[in-house]
């Protein structure tokens, strides 16, 4: 009896596997490609006043001309990230003469 439960639920542990292949749940890269891709919209509404490098540590640096440069994340993940960036951009741009 022990080696038929064992079996039924190696069984079962197969069938979740394959149905987690197969399901449509976002991997882990097109959730961060979703994200990159809200954070190039906010850049392109400043497009012509700032300038953008990737650092190594996965971060963006905005540099402003006459201000201090800007850093934010490649790929944020809590919701008022992207507003924060926003508003860090246009403050810095308040401040050139």
């Amino acid at each position: 009896m022990a080696k038929k439960n064992g079996r039924r639920l190696r069984a079962e542990v197969a069938t979740r596997v394959q149905d987690a292949k197969h399901s449509h749940k976002p991997t882990n890269k097109s959730i961060q490609a979703a994200r990159f891709h809200r954070v190039r919209e906010v850049l392109r509404e400043f497009d012509g006043q700032i300038d953008v490098e990737h650092t190594s540590g996965g971060h963006l640096k905005i540099m402003i001309e006459n201000a201090e440069p800007v850093f934010a994340s490649c790929s944020p993940s809590d919701y008022r990230a992207l507003r924060n960036m926003r508003a860090m951009i246009r403050r810095a741009l308040r401040t050139v003469p």
